[in-house]
């Protein structure tokens, strides 16, 4: 009965600790991914309105974006942002989340959206983005602004 026990909590331990380590780098890699998400949402909102070309969401569209809303019509539609709403002074804010599994194996790749409050002039307005994460990359799924001024 000794030699059982003493090989079983070895055991238990070594299995215990590689849970604890798989569990550990699922936390960091989903703060690390959500993280990256972030900071594409923020980074690539800035500079599409900032500079007025929806070039670098072309770039950054997943073929699922570009089947709804193809190249010429993105960049028609970031064009049309600031020339309707005016300048984008700031982005105030940013909520959302990304949804990665802590565990290795998943059936599904991760994904995040997220809601950025931006000012164009003197005009408050949402932009909603959803993205996925496969081969290593984070792609737009979603891209839309939100604003009354918009729809007409």
């Amino acid at each position: 009965m000794s030699k059982h026990r003493s090989f079983l909590l070895p055991s238990l331990v070594a299995s215990l600790a590689i849970i604890v380590a798989i569990l550990a780098w699922g936390i960091f890699r989903k703060t690390s991914m959500y993280e990256a998400s972030r900071q594409l949402a923020i980074s690539t909102t800035e500079e599409i309105f900032s500079s007025t070309s929806g070039n670098l969401l072309v770039q950054l569209a997943h073929p699922v974006l570009l089947a709804q809303l193809p190249a010429e019509s993105l960049n028609a539609f970031v064009a049309s942002v600031p020339r309707i709403m005016g300048s984008l002074e700031s982005i105030s804010s940013i909520s959302g989340t990304s949804d990665v599994s802590l565990i290795p194996v998943s059936f599904s790749p991760p994904t995040a959206s997220y809601e950025i409050q931006l000012t164009f002039g003197e005009n408050r307005v949402t932009a909603l983005m959803e993205l996925v994460y496969e081969q290593g990359n984070w792609r737009f799924t979603a891209y839309r602004v939100d604003s009354p001024m918009l729809l007409n």
